[in-house]
């Protein structure tokens, strides 16, 4: 019995020595996932487990915390490059606002000008149209003053003729013009 009492023993020690090793382990692999996920706390994105130094029965755990670890990675990488697309493109955009404002003031600068020439052209216009008013009213004037002279032209024809007649009656011949 003293010897299945010392097989007994020398098993439990076995035994106890394996559990005592799987301990280290187990504490061991537990050691470097905490260190891995402060460091993933921290932002370190780059470490993964070293998949060699865990039994295998831990190994699937250990590869599932890299992918994991790695599945982090590229999502911080994806924010990353569309964090840096939408800082180009909101710069874009404020240069494009720049550009739009610049343009707008240009064509309120431009309406401005418009509307001077248009002023002007106005009052030039007006003046033209004065000056018209001006040589119509000098032409009736005219036409007047050419009807009245027509008027007197045949007056005085009426009044050569009478004055012909007289001097016929009477008998007196008219003098020659000097020509």
């Amino acid at each position: 019995m003293k010897e299945d009492k010392d097989v007994i023993i020398s098993e439990l020690k076995s035994k106890l020595a394996q559990y005592k090793e799987n301990e280290t382990k187990i504490k061991g692999i537990l050691l470097q996932i905490g260190s891995l996920s402060s460091g993933v706390v921290r932002g370190n994105l780059e470490r993964r487990l070293d998949l060699s130094k865990f039994p295998k029965t831990w190994q699937t755990i250990g590869n599932n915390v890299n992918k994991m670890v790695e599945s982090i990675q590229l999502k911080v990488d994806t924010i990353q490059n569309a964090s840096v697309e939408v800082s180009d493109k909101a710069q874009k955009m404020a240069t494009v606002s720049e550009e739009t404002t610049l343009a707008m003031e240009e064509i309120a600068e431009s309406t401005k000008l418009i509307a001077v020439a248009a002023e002007k052209q106005s009052t030039a216009a007006m003046a033209q149209a004065t000056a018209t008013e001006e040589t119509q009213s000098a032409l009736e004037e005219q036409t007047k003053s050419s009807e009245e002279l027509s008027t007197i032209g045949q007056e005085l024809l009426s009044l050569s003729d009478n004055l012909s007649a007289t001097l016929k009656s009477l008998k007196i011949k008219p003098a020659k013009q000097k020509g």
